[in-house]
C-alpha cells in the first residue's frame, strides 16, 4: 500500500520523516510535531486572551476620556456663557458711568 503526501511516496513500513502512517486507517494518525503545534496554539490562545484584555482596558479608558471631554466641554461652554454675561454687565455699568 502506497500513499502520497506532498509528492512523497511512503513505503509499507508506515514511517517517513517523522510521520507515522501506521494508524492512518484507524483515524489516529499523528505527526511527531503535533505536540509542538498544540503548545504553540495554546500559547497563541493565551496571547490572544491577553491582547483581548488589553483592548477591553483601552476601550474602557477611551470611553472614560470621551466622557471627561464631554464634561469639560460643557463646563467650558458654561464658562463662556458666564463670561459673556459678565461682559454685558460691565458694558452696561460702563455706559451708566459715562452718562
Amino acid at each position: 500500500m502506497h500513499q502520497r503526501r506532498n509528492g512523497n511516496v511512503k513505503s509499507d513500513n508506515g514511517m517517513r520523516k517523522g510521520y507515522n502512517y501506521s494508524n492512518l486507517e484507524s483515524g489516529t494518525y499523528r505527526k511527531n510535531g503535533d505536540t509542538n503545534s498544540n503548545i504553540m496554539e495554546q500559547q497563541n490562545n493565551e496571547r490572544i486572551s491577553e491582547l483581548s484584555e488589553q483592548v477591553a482596558r483601552l476601550k474602557g479608558l477611551t470611553i472614560d476620556i470621551g466622557n471627561e471631554v464631554r464634561e469639560q466641554n460643557s463646563l467650558l461652554d458654561n464658562m463662556g456663557d458666564n463670561f459673556g454675561n459678565v461682559g454685558d454687565l460691565l458694558q452696561g455699568v460702563s455706559t451708566k458711568i459715562i452718562v
